[in-house]
């Protein structure tokens, strides 16, 4: 890491902000992923962008608890956009050394998988310890507002690989900038914000780790989840059907029937273990597929119940 400071700067003001309607939609789009090789050079004139992709092997993973529940290996593209030299922060917010001083937004993604920690007290709302050996899928991202003395980023200084928890979130941006950087951080209550998902989808789990829209729910701690079909059963006659099955963990279920006549393919969505059906050709036969929904999301395996109706 780079010799620099960092200090807690003023509020975010004026056009300094790049002006906020521009920021936020430079901070909200994904710019796409540069390597070091390539990074194309800052512009210094009005607002510059850059991004530089870095893989991340064994960075450990902090949950509500506190505690390390897993150790994750993602892709982490960062982008910066700001440094208009035209329209320059006070040089103080940078620190008391500085003689320019400019306004910033970095954004990263992350996308991986995650390895969770047998053990250990899982990252959501149970906080039980974690059995087992899950594997959750990571997605996600960071933003934050800083300044920084330097107008002149450049992706090459940021690595293309990482073991471990090699920087802050906001060194992370720091990286960008060249050694003797000053750098300060707003004061904002809105200049920073997270939001990550991680899913252990063998076990129907999910935990949101974020500031910002639902926030936090669910956990990750490797019980099996996943909803359980059983007992499907049909009951008929010869233009009509009630097709009925069992459950654990959910009663809302998307079914969808297959078979002759007009009814093929339809799909319905039903909150208990039963679906109703009229309108069927007489003597032929018709499959019903059963998908269990948990918060209104695929969970589990498709059950179907297969039945032949009656000639007369």
């Amino acid at each position: 890491m780079k010799s620099s400071t960092l200090r807690t700067g003023g509020w975010l003001r004026g056009r300094a902000a790049l002006s906020a309607a521009a920021a936020t939609a430079a901070a909200l789009t994904v710019l796409g992923v540069a390597t070091a090789a390539q990074a194309s050079p800052a512009r210094a004139n009005a607002a510059i962008q850059v991004s530089a992709s870095t893989a991340i092997t064994g960075r450990a993973v902090t949950g509500d608890a506190g505690n390390t529940w897993a150790t994750e290996s993602v892709t982490r593209t960062a982008n910066i956009s700001g440094g208009d030299v035209s329209d320059p922060a006070p040089a103080a917010d940078c620190g008391p050394t500085a003689t320019t001083c400019y306004t910033w937004l970095g954004k990263f993604t992350d996308e991986g998988t995650a390895q969770a920690i047998p053990g250990q007290i899982s990252p959501g709302v149970q906080a039980v310890p974690i059995t087992g050996s899950p594997t959750a899928s990571v997605d996600g991202w960071t933003q934050i507002y800083f300044y920084a003395s330097s107008a002149a980023p450049d992706p090459s200084l940021v690595p293309a690989k990482v073991t471990g928890n090699a920087a802050s979130d906001a060194g992370w941006f720091q990286q960008f900038f060249p050694a003797g950087t000053t750098f300060g951080v707003f004061n904002s209550g809105n200049s920073n914000s997270h939001a990550y998902q991680y899913v252990d989808a063998a076990d129907c789990q999910t935990w949101v780790h974020s500031d910002y829209g639902t926030g936090e729910s669910g956990d990750i701690t490797g019980v099996d989840m996943c909803p359980v079909l059983s007992d499907g059963h049909a009951t008929v006659s010869n233009t009509r059907a009630t097709v009925t099955w069992k459950s654990t963990v959910t009663s809302t279920f998307e079914v969808t029937i297959n078979g002759p006549g007009p009814l093929n393919g339809r799909m319905a969505r039903v909150t208990k273990p039963a679906a109703v059906y009229s309108g069927l050709e007489a003597g032929h036969t018709y499959t019903v597929t059963i998908q269990p929904l948990v918060n209104g999301n695929d969970e589990g395996k498709a059950g179907r119940v297969t039945f032949k109706t009656t000639h007369t």
